[in-house]
């Protein structure tokens, strides 16, 4: 099912692009011109059959001539043009298949039959174009299981040159054909005839020659034979002409046995050995001159030509590039002889001046009657190859992002579509398309495309400065409201950020970028504008700039404390039971920071995940130190749910509590009390205090240590306003409510209590301390006399003695600090509130 679907998107995604959006809407308009007016259609179509009908013999011979037509059609188009079918065929045989189906079925006339009964005349349009639309299906299943064989969706793209006119996604073959006639036409019986193929380095230099080889050999096979020399392929240890010579007397080692033993004594001038081994050179050696002229009079004579292919010039250093010019213009320069260099001109020019010490960039000219400059081809092709591939393997949600925001992209400041600073050819595209393949396969779903795609651009082309980052990115790159951007001098004037941030660097003052030339710098800053843009409103998911996503496009695989957006998903959709033995506590510790992340992008799908998201979040918090979801995505979650009021409170106060004691949850509601977010349409400000001294409860009757359920009680209190003379101070009062219940707590567990329930008043440098009750104490039993006759009540033991020993020495000091020696007492003294 899942291929299928593939395949159907695939085939949409091509159709897109071959006719693009107006293709598919006009198709789809005749389709429903068809229908609208299918009256008038009718009569149109009854009108011109009659008169069709009426001026037509149906004889032998015409079902003879239809016949051998509709054969000579279905040959032309299978046998010849069925893997590059142009988009017009297709759109039109779609045309053609609803019309005359639908005028055929519809018994509108009488057709005239060629098999009486079974096929008429109006059927031949309609096999036709039910033949062209099946080729381009299977053509693209080809194409499929090309790109996506079982087992391997992942198939990287190779870098090799084309070899058929079929591959020929620039358009070259035109050109070929051309070539080849020029080729033809050259008059070499005096000397050999050079030209030169010039194209930038990635521009398709090979393919254009295999697609010319292949060509001349269908056109003329007998007359031209082709010579394959690539110096490039031959170590440093091999001299280029002995190579050459080589390779010559390959291809005529089994014509002339003179010719071959006067061109390897040539040879042997020409690099000081023989190149053959099978034979001795002649005994009479003549001058290099005379077995020259005896050579050219030889080829001269002969039909045939030898077209000399040679390939990777720019492969080659200065000295090696004069050495193949010299052989095409000196030491092989023979009748019949034909050499097709390829070479990137300028790099070429530039060695051989190096070289030669000449500043003549007309020098290398010199040795090429003519050249043929490769027309640049249309970006479009390139940005049609991109899409093509990139259809092949990315999820359809990042192929749209990646189409209409890096391929289609206009902007104010890029005017141009971000791939084009670096993406210059079809080489250049299949190295960008491997890369992102490679990385998307194991970062699928969890980074943004484009941001990948940048990324990748800077690996493949600022290789050096990609690395300096990928260690040390935190170094030049500078948080500003939770987002990263380049440290640069507006954060180093400002202090107050150079204070916190003294370790930083400005990446534009880094030797590698200083190293840069100008437009390299240009490149670099708008791949950073995309990378690390200015937070001006809400960012996406998943951004680069985003703290907790950067490590992994740097990375390229998602680390242990990192959550798959499918893992996350996975325990969304957990039962209450069975996500809370998944996510044990070294879990949630681990992942922290995935969690908020994942929490804060998550968008349910149904009341259920949503729910299940905020018991998540409820028991997580609850469970791990230091982990806090804020109040804003626990509103807005809770905003999502389709019921009144009332019930989303019972829900709310039902996550609040059903994890026990949670001092998550008293924070949580001690920030939802400022209000940032309008809570009273949830829950009132009356029942979250309900809850949180119901918080303190349970952390009294799960018998948690004193100073956690002290920290319960501490985040009840409220800030009051307090006048004492002329002067106004803060102070922070305890929720009586709460204190009741803590003393319900005390006289639980007295023994628990009391003895950490011990205050000072004495300066703590000072070694002896002088020691009083609580003021919590005082809080709970504003009458001592009422406190007394409850220690009175307490059963004897030596906790309970001693303490009733320190109270009955305060209580003599006037209620006043003692010092006392405690023996029971615990370490820790609890702090004033």
């Amino acid at each position: 099912m899942k291929k299928t679907v593939d395949f159907l998107v695939s085939l949409y995604r091509d159709l897109k692009i071959r006719f693009g959006v107006a293709g598919l809407f006009l198709l789809a308009s005749a389709t429903v011109l068809l229908v609208a007016y299918r009256p008038l259609v009718d009569k149109v179509t009854a009108h011109a059959a009659r008169v069709l009908n009426g001026c037509f013999q149906n004889t032998l011979a015409t079902k003879a001539t239809t016949i051998a037509f509709m054969l000579l059609a279905m040959y032309v188009i299978v046998g010849r043009y069925w893997k590059k079918l142009p988009s017009t065929a297709i759109i039109t045989s779609v045309y053609v298949l609803l019309f005359v189906s639908y005028v055929r079925c519809a018994g509108i006339v009488e057709w005239e039959y060629i098999i009486p009964g079974k096929i008429a005349y109006i059927d031949m349009p309609l096999i036709l174009s039910v033949l062209v639309i099946a080729l381009y299906v299977i053509e693209r299943c080809r194409i499929q299981l090309v790109n996506h064989p079982a087992g391997r969706t992942d198939k990287l793209l190779f870098d090799d040159p084309i070899t058929d006119d079929a591959e020929d996604i620039l358009g070259r073959m035109p050109f070929v054909k051309e070539f080849v006639n020029k080729i033809m036409a050259c008059d070499t019986k005096q000397s050999a005839y050079s030209i030169g193929v010039v194209a930038s380095w990635g521009c398709g230099k090979t393919s254009f020659l295999n697609l010319f080889v292949k060509e001349l050999a269908a056109r003329s096979a007998s007359r031209f034979k082709i010579m394959h020399f690539s110096p490039w392929r031959f170590s440093e240890k091999t001299d280029i002409a002995f190579a050459f010579f080589k390779q010559l007397l390959k291809q005529v080692s089994n014509e002339d046995e003179t010719l071959f033993r006067l061109i390897d004594n040539y040879a042997k001038w020409i690099v000081g050995e023989s190149v053959a081994s099978r034979i001795a050179p002649l005994r009479n050696e003549q001058q290099p001159e005379e077995l020259f002229e005896r050579i050219s009079t030889i080829l001269s004579a002969r039909d045939e030509r030898i077209v000399v292919i040679i390939d990777d010039m720019d492969r080659l250093d200065g000295k090696e590039i004069l050495e193949v010019l010299k052989i095409i213009r000196g030491s092989a320069n023979f009748p019949n002889l034909i050499f097709v260099a390829a070479y990137d001109k300028e790099y070429v020019v530039k060695a051989v001046c190096n070289v030669q010490n000449v500043e003549n960039e007309r020098f290398v000219e010199k040795f090429f009657q003519a050249e043929l400059y490769l027309p640049l081809y249309s970006t479009e092709k390139i940005e049609r190859f991109i899409l093509d591939k990139a259809g092949e393997f990315l999820a359809a949600d990042d192929y749209a992002q990646f189409k209409e925001n890096y391929i289609e992209y206009k902007g104010i400041v890029v005017t141009e579509q971000p791939y084009k600073d670096f993406i210059r050819n079809i080489r250049d595209a299949k190295r960008w398309i491997n890369s992102i393949k490679m990385e998307y396969s194991l970062l699928k779903g969890e980074v943004r495309i484009c941001n990948l795609a940048d990324v990748i651009l800077l690996k493949l082309y600022f290789p050096a400065l990609y690395n300096l980052l990928s260690y040390d990115y935190e170094t030049y790159l500078h948080l500003a409201n939770g987002y990263y951007v380049l440290w640069n001098e507006k954060h180093k004037a400002d202090k107050h950020w150079t204070l916190f941030n003294r370790d930083k660097k400005d990446l534009w003052e880094c030797d590698l970028v200083k190293r840069l030339s100008s437009d390299d710098k240009c490149r670099l800053k708008r791949v950073f504008a995309r990378l690390l843009p200015d937070i001006t409103s809400f960012p996406e998911s998943k951004q680069f700039n985003d703290p907790f996503y950067t490590p992994r496009y740097f990375w390229g695989i998602l680390q242990e404390t990192d959550i798959p957006d499918g893992e996350f998903r996975e325990l969304v959709k957990m039962e209450h039971g069975e996500l809370k033995s998944r996510m044990h506590p070294e879990y949630i510790e681990n992942r922290k920071t995935a969690l908020l992340k994942h929490w804060r992008y998550f968008t349910p799908v149904d009341e259920k995940e949503r729910l299940n998201a905020l018991r998540m979040i409820f028991y997580a918090c609850n469970n791990t130190q230091g982990l806090f979801c804020s109040q804003d995505i626990v509103y807005n979650l809770l905003n999502g749910f389709d019921m009144d009021k009332e019930q989303v409170a019972v829900i709310l106060r039902t996550l609040m509590l059903e994890n026990g004691a949670s001092y998550y949850v008293s924070l949580l509601i001690k920030e939802i009390k400022n209000h940032f977010y309008d809570w009273d349409k949830i829950m009132s400000d009356a029942q979250f205090d309900e809850i949180q001294l119901k918080q303190l409860e349970l952390a009294i009757d799960e018998e948690l240590p004193v100073d956690e359920i002290l920290s319960f009680l501490w985040i009840t209190t409220s800030k009051q306003l307090k006048q004492k003379g002329d002067e106004t101070y803060t102070e922070y009062v305890n929720d009586p409510n709460a204190v009741k219940i803590l003393k319900q707590g005390i006289i639980a567990q007295p023994s628990k209590f009391l003895l950490r329930l011990i205050g000072t008043e004495t300066h703590p440098s000072i070694e002896k301390k002088e020691w009083r009750p609580h003021n919590l104490i005082s809080e709970a039993w504003p009458d001592w006399a009422e406190f007394e006759r409850f220690l009175d009540t307490l059963p004897s033991t030596a906790q309970n003695d001693e303490y009733k020993d320190f109270f009955n020495k305060f209580k003599n000091n006037n209620y006043h600090a003692v010092e006392y020696e405690f023996k029971h007492r615990m370490h820790r003294v609890c702090k004033e509130n």
